[in-house]
């Protein structure tokens, strides 16, 4: 047997060994600490130079479950899935303004996916619940299908829940929903006095009020940044931001937006500043709803909107209710309403000068090709509409009812509007002249608007500023920063084609031609080196509705078809590529082609010189067309993020819902029913996450297929004619590929 007893001399050296424990313990304490922080992460010390490594799901959550590390530096070293975490389970990183993360997270261009989170109520929901100081950082950053519900919650992002300063840099959400009650953003919820820059945001967002496809609220900057995702919501609901009284700069929306007040394709309501930035997706709503932005009383400057606007009250291609300032902007929204229906703005009592619009208008009661009533003290200035004008009391090219306000050197179209009258109705304003209708003709000659004192290119009588520039009697005028540079063609891209242009004039004296672009891009009166490296700054730059730089693939742009008979080596027929029913017409209702000559589309076309006519019939059968890609291609590389086409279709068709089919998966399809319909050429950009939600292996996408109703659910459909042009791949220059 063992006998425990103190070994020999203990007491003796008793006080010599309690001096000799107590720093063995402090030492033991101290080491046991630095490997318990490190010990939850990957390595790191949370120095700058040196930071937390992330590898795991595990290592995540760490962070929100240790808020002393909240002011640390992070870095992801992985790409990691969340779904581990179901429902509350996660640590929310950050929880209010006094448990905020002031630190740095930089995530390394890798991605997370599956975050998920759900509750009742509450506030500061995001991956980052709470984010503050001026020196904390969330950079390079993916989030893959992320679902935050916080059901009557507020302050709701996918990404952070409530930025008070700090950076947001390079960072985005893929697929994925957001919801909440207020202040509900794709990637932030409520920005006060951060920056967001580099971001985008693709997934379904919605709310009660203040609800952005990209933040629901933001008073600081947004920059470079655009969102995809559909947006609903009762009030301030936008496709990018829902409450703007910051800065946005270089931005853009294409995804649908509905609600009750305040709707916009980019913000629902404006008190800020929107500059360079764009919506092109369908907008809808009851009261101040329009293209771009549904309440301005901001400033809004080079900005543009294209798709459709429905509302019933205060309703604008442009803005629904303005009483702020709008320069140099542009709508070709087809826009209906009841009351107060504009082309650019519904109801107008701010400033509107240098704006044009093209789309059709449809209303009631005070409709107007550019404004429906423009009320004291609302001024327009050299301004003009060309769409037609529909309506039943004061109606009128221009403006609808002009209520003691100001109109001045401003025009309208009488024949594409079907209006010889500027005003419907004018009580004690000025400006109403019916003189300045003109003809299509007159309206793109130049001295029509130089006369009345407009500032164009290359002129000096009137100002210096160069607002306009004409292509006269081909086109109507255009802002002067609409025109591409290096765009030689006219088909809104920079390429080899446009190249092929300036080579032939180089060296020449050339400055007018072909599309009123001339080679000798510095005005110094030769095409020379100056001239080639304005060229080179624009190569490959690309006018596709985003102001935001991007760089893109093409599927097809249909030049390459030609009508050659199948014998010659040469044949190249699009009806040959692009297979569809001609060989089956009792299962397959498509017919790619022309019957005779030239078989594809010469004169409606998108970009370049041809197009492909679709014809479909689904009397009880679908229609498809298919396209093989050989050798399989790699839509994963360097992050392409959607899919792009471009199509035309006519009012006499009869509509069949619209898909495009990927490796013969599920169809994804576009989100208007009637989209056969739209008869001007309008672009759809499909999110390629929604394809790998139907199972669509990305890296390796064999074929691609459009097609015309659902063949699970076979009876008589539509038939029509729809051309499509420009199918391409596209991927934001904003983010660094991954190494």
């Amino acid at each position: 047997m063992y006998h425990l007893s103190k070994p020999s001399g203990f007491l003796g050296h008793h006080k010599q060994s309690g001096k000799l424990t107590m720093p063995l313990i402090v030492l033991l304490v101290i080491c046991l600490l630095g490997l318990r922080a490190g010990a939850q992460y990957g390595g790191g010390n949370g120095e700058p130079n040196d930071p937390y490594l992330i590898y795991t799901a595990e290592q995540m959550n760490a962070i929100g479950a240790n808020r002393k590390d909240w002011d640390e530096h992070f870095k992801l070293m992985a790409d990691i899935d969340l779904s581990l975490y179901a429902v509350r389970d996660f640590k929310i990183i950050g929880t209010g303004n006094k448990n905020a993360f002031t630190g740095v997270f930089d995530g390394n261009n890798k991605k997370i996916s599956n975050f998920i989170y759900a509750s009742t109520n509450g506030g500061y929901k995001g991956l980052f619940g709470y984010v503050k100081d001026s020196d904390a950082e969330i950079k390079n950053l993916g989030l893959i299908a992320p679902n935050i519900d916080i059901g009557a919650g507020s302050g709701v992002g996918s990404l952070v829940g409530w930025v008070d300063a700090g950076i947001i840099t390079n960072c985005y959400a893929e697929g994925g929903s957001v919801s909440g009650k207020k202040w509900v953003g794709g990637l932030v919820g409520y920005n006060k006095g951060g920056e967001i820059k580099g971001c985008y945001a693709t997934c379904v967002v919605s709310g009660n009020e203040k609800v952005g496809g990209l933040a629901g609220y933001n008073d600081e900057k947004i920059t470079n940044c655009y969102a995809t995702g559909s947006v609903s919501g009762d009030r301030d609901v936008g496709g990018l931001v829902g409450d703007n009284v910051g800065k946005i700069t270089n931005s853009s929306a294409t995804g649908s937006v509905s609600g009750d007040d305040s709707v916009g394709g980019l913000v629902g309501d404006n008190g800020g500043k929107i500059t360079n930035s764009s919506a092109t997706g369908s907008v809808s709503g009851d009261d101040s709803v329009g293209g771009l932005v549904g309440d301005n009383g901001g400033t809004i400057t080079n900005c543009s909107a294209r798709g459709n606007v429905l509302g019933s009250r205060d309703v604008g291609g442009l803005v629904g209710d303005n009483d702020g300032t709008i320069t140099n902007s542009h709508s070709s929204d087809s826009v209906s309403a009841d009351t107060d229906v504009g082309g650019l703005v519904g109801d107008n009592t701010g400033k509107i000068r240098n704006c044009y619009t093209t789309g059709s208008i449809t209303g009631n009661d005070c409709v107007g090709g550019l404004v429906g009533i423009n009320t004291w003290p609302g001024k327009i200035n050299n301004c003009y509409s060309v769409g037609g004008v529909i309506g039943t009391t004061d109606v009128g090219g221009l403006v609808g009812f002009n209520d003691e306000a100001m109109i001045k050197t401003s025009f309208w179209d009488i024949r594409t509007s079907g209006r010889n009258n500027m005003c419907g109705w004018q009580m004690y304003g000025i400006g109403c002249n019916n003189a300045n209708g003109k003809t299509t003709a007159g309206m793109q000659t130049e001295s029509t608007f130089l006369d009345a004192g407009w500032d164009f290119v290359a002129e000096i009588v009137n100002e210096t500023e160069d607002i306009w520039s004409i292509c006269e009697g081909l086109d109507y005028p255009k802002l002067a920063s609409q025109f591409l540079i290096g765009d030689f063609d006219g088909d809104s891209r920079v390429d080899l084609a446009d190249f092929a242009v300036f080579a032939e004039r180089w060296l020449s004296n050339d400055s007018n031609f072909l599309w009123c672009r001339g080679a000798d891009l510095t005005n110094d009166g030769k095409v020379d080196f100056d001239d080639l490296r304005e060229f080179a700054d624009n190569w490959l730059a690309d006018d596709i509705g985003s102001p935001v730089a991007i760089g893109y693939v093409t599927i097809d742009d249909f030049e390459s078809y030609n009508d050659l008979d199948p014998s010659d080596p040469e044949s190249n027929r699009i009806f040959d590529t692009w297979l569809d029913g001609y060989d089956n017409p009792t299962t397959n209702g498509s017919v790619v082609g022309h019957a005779n000559p030239p078989f594809a589309e010469q004169s409606i076309v998108h970009g370049g010189m041809q197009s492909m006519p679709y014809f479909y019939n689904n009397f009880f059968k679908f229609s498809k067309a298919e396209r093989a890609l050989s050798p399989p291609q790699d839509w994963t590389e360097e992050g392409a993020g959607v899919l792009s086409l471009w199509f035309r279709g006519d009012k006499a068709n009869a509509p069949a819902p619209m898909n495009v089919v990927l490796n013969g998966s599920s169809p994804v399809y576009h989100d208007n029913p009637n989209a056969t319909w739209i008869d001007t050429w309008t672009g759809w950009t499909i999110d390629l996450q929604a394809f790998a939600a139907q199972g669509v292996n990305l890296a390796n996408v064999n074929t691609i297929s459009i097609g015309f109703g659902d063949k699970n659910n076979i009876k008589a459909g539509g038939s029509g004619l729809v051309f499509f042009d420009d199918i391409r791949l596209y991927w934001p220059s904003l983010l660094e590929p991954a190494p």
